[in-house]
């Protein structure tokens, strides 16, 4: 009753990974021919042997069997000579024939498989992308990683094995049939075989789904562990943790390893036991066959012969139950991450497509509160952003500067108050057409392998090579573009780690450029800048304010970058403190008096 609850189960599931039931079929169906000609394969020996014993006597073969009758009558009708050639090449082509629709089998079960794989894959990465912002909060990169690279092939396997296990039980069904025409005695015999040696094994394939789960759990801390790390590498050199580091990720491999053998272990233990019980068994019922069942020579034989292509197949079919066993890990695994991100899913209620390329802003008593803390980021915000202005918003760390910039593109939703952005709240905004008129430049770039034209053409993938070209030049990007041996072509590394920081911030601005949205929200967007290059990029950002009626937004800390802006807020523990010009708020006795003075000391 187990096995046909978690089979049930998986048979649920199937529809979930998209396994139809067309495939299902397929497969099914070439495991039965396949059975069949292997079946009459094994079935023409019993004749075979006759014929070899009466050596080849025609009339004594037909009084022996009416099977013979319609054998002779087949090679009449057929205009050929009945020998012990014909015989045995019949025998051999239903054998070829049992391989060939095998293979076809084996190629369309892995043609299978990896289709669900790829479209599992794709269903998790659109589903992660898709999700909102809270679910990247809750899931490490590292355990979502696992997920797609291992836990889905993992799965899928998880649910095709019940498929071989139905295929392989309609082969020893077959099997059995024949067995009970050659001896019902023997045949029962051999079904209480059968099933103590599927039963010796139970508690290693129970034991399988338990190390299953465990290995899927160290699989995912691994994984986790080593994107942390090899994210951070510098830092932990220059910790000097290296060793402490070390120490973790090896009990980390000590531990998978643990589960990896044992899982081995224990289908090694379940091979081992299968082959041995069937064949001492199978000999003792044959002596027995012999002495007092009074079976024949070729009935013997041809017992003896089933019985020895059985093994491999009732050992399979544990080892079918016992995989089903263990990756249902990877199976609860994937659901899991597929429904959270379905029910963290980003929800767009908007019907209306901006498309105004002048754009105004307005925040409107917002205020924001992590669902995790309870506690108020940002509390009655009221800002004002005019089409074609330049806005700073400056305050110390922890004010809620990022937090308001996630909230601009519907990143994230606030907890009360409204956004407005042309007279309409940004929830009646499609996300798509809301986040096409806002261009983003991160505090740190993200940079992805392939080549700088690629990075650039990011921001725009319709964008011309002369738009490319024109973006970097704005960008201050195009003279150390230029000198690089393989110029836009040039490959950038993971994170662009063959880049300066300088360099990686100007190349990431391209990508903005090139995009040319009515609204530019830049996060820090000096920070990584020197002093020289940092005056550059406010000159170019001057002049882009000046050419276009683009609506800039900064976020900084660092006030030299506030001197043009039309207006300048004053973020201090999520409330607006003071707003205004830079001369306006210098006047004042304020947090950004005293700030200006200490940066103008450096």
């Amino acid at each position: 009753m187990h096995i046909i609850k978690i089979i049930g189960e998986l048979n649920d599931r199937r529809k979930y990974f998209d396994l139809s039931s067309a495939s299902i079929s397929l497969l099914v169906s070439l495991s039965l021919i396949s059975t069949v000609l292997e079946v009459f394969g094994i079935s023409i020996f019993f004749p075979i042997f006759q014929f070899m014993r009466l050596e080849g006597d025609i009339n004594a073969l037909i009084s022996e069997s009416d099977i013979w009758s319609y054998i002779v009558d087949s090679f009449v009708y057929l205009n050929i000579d009945l020998s012990l050639t014909w015989l045995l090449l019949i025998a051999f082509l239903s054998f070829s024939g049992r391989q060939l629709f095998t293979y076809l089998r084996i190629i369309n079960h892995a043609k299978i498989a990896q289709e669900l794989i790829k479209k599992m894959r794709d269903r998790l990465f659109v589903s992660y992308l898709e999700a909102d912002a809270v679910y990247y909060e809750k899931l490490p990169i590292g355990n979502f990683s696992n997920t797609v690279v291992t836990e889905t092939a993992s799965a899928v396997f998880g649910i095709m094995a019940p498929i071989e296990l139905i295929a392989l039980l309609m082969v020893a069904i077959v099997y059995v049939t024949i067995l009970f025409f050659l001896s019902v005695e023997m045949t029962i015999g051999s079904i209480l075989v059968l099933l103590l040696a599927t039963q010796a094994p139970r508690g290693w394939v129970k034991r399988s789904a338990i190390v299953g789960r465990k290995l899927t759990s160290s699989n995912t801390n691994m994984s986790s562990f080593l994107v942390g790390r090899l994210k951070s590498p510098r830092l932990v050199r220059l910790s000097d943790t290296q060793e402490a580091e070390c120490q973790e990720f090896g009990t980390l491999i000590k531990l998978q390893k643990k589960y990896a053998i044992f899982s081995s272990v224990l289908a090694g233990r379940t091979e081992v036991i299968i082959e041995p019980i069937i064949v001492g068994l199978s000999l003792v019922f044959l002596y027995l066959a012999y002495t007092n069942f009074g079976m024949s020579i070729e009935a013997i034989g041809l017992y003896l012969l089933i019985v020895v292509r059985m093994i491999p197949i009732v050992k399979s079919m544990v080892l079918q139950w016992q995989k089903i066993q263990r990756f249902l890990g990877s199976v609860e695994i994937v659901e899991d991450r597929l429904n959270e991100m379905s029910r963290l899913k980003e929800i767009d209620k908007g019907s209306i497509h901006l498309k105004d390329s002048n754009c105004s802003l307005q925040l409107i008593d917002v205020g924001f509160c992590y669902p995790s803390n309870n506690l108020n980021t940002l509390s009655n915000i009221n800002i004002n952003f005019k089409p074609g202005s330049m806005t700073a918003i400056v305050g110390p760390s922890g004010s809620g500067k990022s937090t308001l910039v996630d909230l601009l593109p519907r990143v994230r939703a606030p907890s009360s108050g409204s956004i407005f952005i042309n007279g309409l709240d940004l929830s009646q905004y499609t996300l798509s057409s809301l986040r096409s008129v806002i261009s983003y430049l991160p505090q740190s770039p993200q940079i992805f392998e392939g080549t700088i034209e690629d990075h650039i053409r990011y921001g725009n993938r319709n964008a011309s090579d002369k738009q490319i070209k024109e973006a970097a030049l704005i960008a201050g990007a195009d003279s150390f573009i230029e000198k690089l041996p393989n110029g836009y072509q040039a490959q950038l590394d993971e994170d662009g780690q063959n880049l300066s920081g300088g360099q990686r911030q100007r190349l990431d601005f391209a990508r903005v450029l090139v995009k040319d949205s009515p609204i530019l929200i830049l996060d820090e967007p000096t920070s990584n800048l020197d002093l020289e290059s940092e005056k550059l990029f406010m000159k170019t950002l001057n002049n882009i304010h000046r050419n276009k009626n683009t609506t800039i937004i900064i976020i900084t800390h660092k006030l030299r970058s506030t001197i043009n802006a039309k207006q300048i807020m004053v973020l201090r523990h999520g409330s607006i403190e003071a707003h205004g010009t830079h001369k306006e708020l210098l006047s004042q006795n304020s947090w950004y008096a005293s700030a200006w003075e200490k940066d103008s000391d450096h």
